[in-house]
C-alpha cells in the first residue's frame, strides 16, 4: 500500500538490503514493470515476493525473473489476471526455483492458461488457483512435479474434471470446496475414490480407512447403476 511508482523504487530497496529474504509490495502501482530486466540491481536472497492487489500482470512479473533469481514462493492474487501467455517466447528460464505460486482471485477461466503456466514453470510444486472462473480441468503432464492443487470456488461442474487430476503424476494434496459439482453431501467420499493418490481433500487428511470405505461406497453405487441399466 506504499507510494511507490517506478521499478527503480524498487531495485533500490534490493540495493539497502540486499539479505532480504521476503518483500511485501501488495497495493503499489508501478508504471512499466519491463524496465527490471535491463536493471543491474538484484535481490540475490530474496525468497518470498508478495504483489497482491498491485494490477500486476504475467509479463510484468516475468520481467522481474532476471532480478530475483532465487524466489521459491510468489503471490500474484487478485491482480484480474486472466492469461500467462507471453508476447515474445524468449525461451528464458523464468524463475527457475520457483515452487510455490499463488493466483487466486484473478480472473482465470480456461484451463488452457493454466497449462500455459504448466509450460513455463514445469518444476512448480505447489498452485493456489481458487476464486477463478475455471469451468474444467483437462488432463495434462505440463505439471510433472506439481504436489498440491487448490482451485476451491471456481465452475467446475463436471465429474471429468475430477477423473483428470489422475494425470498428474505427484498429486496429492486437492481443495475443490466451493464449486457446483461438490455440493452434495457425498461428494468428498466420490472425489477420494475417483483420485487414487489424494492424501488430503479440502483440508483434511485422508485416511487409509477414509479411502477404503470411499472406495467401497464408490463401486456399490456404480455397481447398482449397472444393475438398473441391465
Amino acid at each position: 500500500g506504499s507510494l511507490l511508482t517506478s521499478v527503480e523504487d524498487v531495485a533500490r530497496i534490493g540495493e539497502e538490503f540486499p539479505t532480504l529474504e521476503a518483500l511485501d509490495l501488495s497495493g503499489i502501482r508501478l508504471g512499466d514493470w519491463t524496465k527490471a530486466s535491463s536493471m543491474c540491481a538484484r535481490f540475490e536472497k530474496l525468497k518470498v515476493l508478495v504483489l497482491n492487489d498491485s494490477m500486476v500482470k504475467w509479463r510484468d512479473v516475468r520481467a522481474l525473473s532476471s532480478l530475483m533469481p532465487e524466489i521459491e514462493e510468489l503471490h500474484l492474487n487478485g491482480n484480474n489476471i486472466s492469461s500467462f501467455a507471453m508476447d515474445i517466447d524468449d525461451g528464458a528460464n523464468v524463475f527457475p526455483k520457483l515452487r510455490k505460486l499463488s493466483v487466486d482471485g484473478n480472473a482465470l477461466s480456461d484451463w488452457s492458461e493454466i497449462e500455459e503456466l504448466g509450460r513455463q514453470l514445469p518444476w512448480l510444486e505447489k498452485l493456489h488457483a481458487s476464486q477463478n472462473a475455471l469451468a474444467e480441468i483437462r488432463p495434462s503432464r505440463a505439471f510433472s512435479a506439481l504436489k498440491t492443487l487448490l482451485l476451491g470456488d471456481n465452475a467446475l461442474s463436471a465429474w471429468s474434471s475430477v477423473d483428470a487430476l489422475n494425470a498428474f503424476p505427484k498429486l496429492e494434496d486437492v481443495r475443490l470446496s466451493g464449486n457446483p459439482f461438490a455440493s452434495a453431501s457425498s461428494s468428498r467420499h466420490e472425489i477420494i475414490a475417483r483420485v487414487d493418490k489424494l492424501v488430503a481433500l479440502n483440508g483434511s487428511t485422508v485416511s487409509t480407512a477414509e479411502r477404503k470405505d470411499s472406495e467401497i461406497r464408490y463401486l456399490r453405487r456404480v455397481l447398482q447403476q449397472l444393475k438398473e441399466v441391465s
